[in-house]
């Protein structure tokens, strides 16, 4: 099984996402799908995510990031805020964490 649907069957068997789907996104290979509830405390609803999935070795520069962003905005036709970044190591595990789309405020206490 490649990584992206390694990826997307970890998304919807141990995080219950519904509506996930491998989709070819510019170079890249994305899960995309809505969660169960709410990522971030400040989302005002659910709303399709973006998933990149990638390897621990793999090194990502920020000139990428924007690669990927921009091919997410042409098929959406609409600003893309984040994507979750799908951290896959050598035994398995898979760790997920925001990338966001330029500076984003601290959340407030």
């Amino acid at each position: 099984m490649d990584l992206a649907n390694t990826v997307a069957h970890n998304l919807k068997y141990q995080h219950s996402w519904n509506d996930v789907e491998v989709v070819k996104v510019g170079d890249w290979h994305l899960c995309k799908g809505t969660p169960p509830k709410l990522l971030h405390p400040e989302d005002a609803e659910k709303t399709v995510e973006y998933v990149l999935p990638s390897r621990t070795e793999g090194k990502w520069t920020v000139s990428q990031w924007s690669q990927v962003f921009s091919a997410i905005n042409a098929v959406n036709g609409s600003p893309c805020r984040r994507v979750i970044m799908a951290m896959a190591t050598s035994d398995g595990t898979i760790v997920y964490y925001f990338v966001n789309n330029g500076i984003v405020r601290p959340r407030k206490n």
